[in-house]
């Protein structure tokens, strides 16, 4: 999430792309309760922006993050074509606060296991520490 807070933050050159319009599909309150599956909701309208345009490749890179991530936590998800159009500095803010909340915590869709420290005991074989 380091590449959406360096374009929340990036000064004038970053105002135009953050000001244009996209479609109002992530739920930051929906995220915050049920976990990261709106990151994929997120990833679908990042990718729909054209980058170039703007010669800002944070964008891409935010996108490539999010689609690797939702390969390893699958879920369906559309973006609904409504007509609701939000800003997009409010759809990275919100995707940013939500990420926030979700791995500050223990949050059984966000987490794996975490795999078992292992040290050597004084007969040379494995102990585990952890």
């Amino acid at each position: 999430m380091h590449e959406v807070n360096k374009t929340l933050n990036g000064g004038p050159e970053f105002q135009a792309l953050l000001d244009s319009l996209v479609p109002a599909g992530f739920d930051q309150d929906r995220c915050r309760a049920n976990g990261p599956e709106d990151f994929c909701i997120a990833e679908k309208i990042l990718s729909d922006i054209n980058y170039k345009q703007y010669g800002i490749k944070d964008i891409l890179i935010i996108s490539r993050v999010l689609k690797q991530y939702n390969k390893f936590h699958p879920s369906k998800c559309t973006v609904k074509e409504n007509d609701d159009e939000e800003q997009l500095h409010d759809l990275l803010t919100n995707l940013y606060n939500c990420a926030q909340v979700i791995y500050s915590r223990h949050h059984p869709a966000a987490h794996h296991k975490r795999p078992q420290q292992f040290a050597e005991g004084t007969d040379g074989n494995p102990v585990n520490s952890a």
